[in-house]
């Protein structure tokens, strides 16, 4: 069975691999490296078949997430009304002293 399943994935890989090099070419460049062997079809159509249906994943994915602010939706956990503990320019401000301490140690 799992033989099977995985000759029928690397099959809808390739099948894919036309549309997926479409999406790679429109990523940033900044991305790009990141995401070199990344099969975000092949892995939304897994995601389906085992019964994951969270839409906003393909585009996280490939968009990416911020890493500071408010979060995005995701059905992977719930949702958060939280303010962030601080703004963006707070953390770059901090940040300089934040690597200085871990230098220090």
């Amino acid at each position: 069975m799992r033989a099977q399943a995985l000759e029928y994935y690397r099959d809808r890989k390739a099948a894919l691999a036309e549309c997926e090099a479409t999406i790679h070419h429109h990523i940033p460049q900044h991305r790009a490296k990141l995401f070199e062997d990344k099969a975000f079809l092949l892995f939304r159509e897994m995601c389906r078949d085992a019964g994951f249906g969270d839409s906003e994943l393909f585009h996280l994915q490939i968009s990416g997430v911020a890493l500071t602010g408010d979060s995005c939706e995701c059905n992977l956990f719930p949702p958060d009304d939280g303010v962030p503990a601080m703004s963006d320019e707070q953390l770059m401000r901090s940040s300089k002293w934040t690597r200085r301490m871990r230098q220090m140690k």
